[in-house]
């Protein structure tokens, strides 16, 4: 082998050497999903259950909206997650799957509407 050679496999061995080092970090970060409840006109909701489901999982984590209708799931690992919230008196309201991977957060804002009238919304917003 050339000098020249052995610098190339020299170099390949520690990178692949290191790669658990640098690569380690980033695939344990977490997002996080968060999000505010108003009502039909604008109002924050406190008080109101808000659960978000990871796909394949068939456990659902719960959070109460805070005074200013405020919601939040931290620390998440990567995968797609499920929002929802079905309050007595309001309609339903789903949030599409949204895919969280590492150092992300994603931001909804869930409209709820009473029952028998207008359908309860979900509308991503952007991240505070």
């Amino acid at each position: 082998m050339t000098g020249k050679g052995r610098i190339s496999l020299f170099s390949l061995v520690v990178a692949v050497a290191l790669l658990p080092v640098v690569a380690g970090p980033a695939a344990a970060q977490t997002g996080d999903v968060r999000g505010q409840v108003r009502n039909g006109a604008g109002q924050a909701l406190p008080g109101i259950t808000v659960k978000l489901l990871r796909a394949g999982s068939k456990d659902a984590v719960e959070e109460k909206s805070d005074t200013e209708g405020r919601f939040h799931f931290g620390g998440l690992k990567g995968g797609v997650y499920i929002v929802a919230a079905s309050p007595d008196g309001y309609a339903p309201v789903t949030c599409p799957g949204t895919r969280i991977v590492g150092g992300m957060e994603k931001s909804f804002e869930l409209q709820l509407r009473p029952d028998g009238g207008e359908p309860s919304t979900c509308t991503a917003a952007p991240a505070p």
